[in-house]
Order: structure tokens, then C-alpha cells, then sequence
């Protein structure tokens, strides 16, 4: 998707989001094309596993991005910041909550959880702070 936004300038902007117009004119996101997941042939967009994580009413917000996998190639991890207002859910309860939302390749095989998600000037999760948060399980 391109954008002007006269706060960044007078030009076009290209973002790193996936979007579509209908046959209406309206514009629809679709999720970030940088952070596509390739689970052994499996794509899937971290944003529909990061609705779905937020729709659990522990959950304030959740960033998902794909980590290397010697057989799959990638799979994806999440980051989560819980609401301190609501019990603490188990990544197991996490997990029941995915497989009631989103297809089973979508559920992360690495779990974080942080006081605040890290977030990029431009206010969109910073996916390269949420990857280095796996680098010692790649090592």
C-alpha cells in the first residue's frame, strides 16, 4: 500500500502493509507484507495469529513474527503483554484460545511474555526487537 500523509511530507509514501480496494472504493488492510510466515509451505500473516491472541481478554497486546526452523524453515513466536488487570493465562490456555480461532500452523511454538511491547517510531510493533527476544533460543 501507498499513502500520502501531508505530516511526512508531500510525496508518496510506501508502506510495508497489504491492503485491497473493492469494487466499492473502500480499502481494506490486510496485514503487513514484511512478516509473512512460511511454515513448511504454510504462509500466514502474524496479524491474523495477533487479532486472535487479542481477543483473549487476558491479553493487552501481541506481537507475532516467524523464527528459523531447521525443518520447517520458519515458525512463528509470539510476545505477549498481559492486561495486569486479569489473571495470568498459562501459554497452554493461550494456545486452547489459538486453536478455537486461527488453523493449528498458526500457533506459536515460542512464547515471550513482556511488561510493554516494543513499537517502531511510526507506532507499528517493532518485529525486529520481537525477533531478537528469540535469538538465544536460535543459538
Amino acid at each position: 500500500m501507498e499513502v500520502v500523509s501531508p505530516r511526512m511530507g508531500p510525496g508518496w509514501i510506501r508502506t510495508s502493509d497489504l491492503a485491497v480496494i473493492d469494487s466499492d472504493g473502500f480499502v481494506f488492510v490486510l496485514g503487513r507484507a514484511d512478516g509473512a510466515i512460511n511454515r513448511g509451505g504454510f504462509k500466514l500473516l502474524p496479524d491474523d495469529v495477533e487479532r486472535a491472541l487479542q481477543s483473549h481478554p487476558a491479553v493487552a497486546a501481541a506481537g507475532v513474527v516467524g523464527i528459523p526452523d531447521q525443518r520447517l524453515g520458519q515458525v512463528p513466536a509470539a510476545v505477549v503483554e498481559l492486561d495486569p488487570r486479569q489473571p495470568a493465562p498459562s501459554i497452554s490456555d493461550l494456545e486452547a484460545h489459538l486453536r478455537q480461532n486461527v488453523p493449528a500452523t498458526h500457533v506459536p511454538v515460542a512464547w515471550r511474555f513482556v511488561e510493554k511491547l516494543p513499537y517502531t517510531n511510526m507506532m507499528k510493533t517493532d518485529r525486529l526487537a520481537l525477533r531478537r527476544l528469540f535469538d538465544a533460543d536460535a543459538a
